[in-house]
């Protein structure tokens, strides 16, 4: 048994290190043979399940984390991968992430998640910020642009928070777009 133990973290340590350096593929190979040496074993299904996930592979990783939060439904970790990795699968609607997290709630100490009123329900806008340190030419501030639009004003006092000193045209683009602009 200890023998097994111990090959199994050899496996999960080469796997990890592989993963680290790049080798994605010979780092999936590996943890698949943690698994096939320990398959009760959580620690493996989860990283196998991570690495699946980084490879594009959600509709393999998803079986994986379902039996780790069926079998130990307590285990928020496994839970929050499961949500995570539901994110990468075209298959899985809103609907299907929201039962996961109720379900997930439903089975923590205390079991249920805090509630909070809808901002229509308060008769005040919630106030939402959005850190990046991307609030520039870049990626990021792209595709901000589009969810800044869709936001509801009525709904929502926005404001971007940034991490980065370094403004530009873009910089000042989102400024005016947002309810209010901080520098951290």
């Amino acid at each position: 048994m200890k023998g097994e133990i111990r090959d199994t973290d050899r496996l999960l340590a080469d796997s990890r290190a592989l993963a680290e350096s790049g080798q994605l593929a010979a780092a999936l190979e590996t943890a698949a043979q943690a698994v096939d040496s320990a398959p009760d074993r959580f620690s493996a299904l989860a990283w196998q399940a991570l690495l699946l996930r980084l490879a594009g592979r959600a509709d393999m990783a998803l079986p994986l984390l379902r039996r780790i939060t069926f079998e130990d439904p307590t285990n928020l970790s496994g839970w929050g991968q499961l949500i995570l990795t539901q994110q990468s699968d075209p298959a899985t609607t809103l609907a299907d992430l929201a039962e996961t997290a109720k379900t997930a709630w439903a089975h923590q100490p205390g079991g249920k998640p805090a509630t909070f009123p809808a901002p229509g329900d308060t008769g005040r806008r919630l106030r939402l910020g959005y850190v990046s340190g991307d609030l520039r030419e870049h990626p990021v501030a792209y595709f901000l642009h589009g969810v800044l639009d869709a936001h509801d004003a009525n709904a929502f006092d926005l404001h971007l928070i940034s991490t980065q000193e370094n403004a530009d045209p873009r910089t000042e683009a989102l400024k005016i777009a947002s309810g209010g602009w901080h520098d951290i």
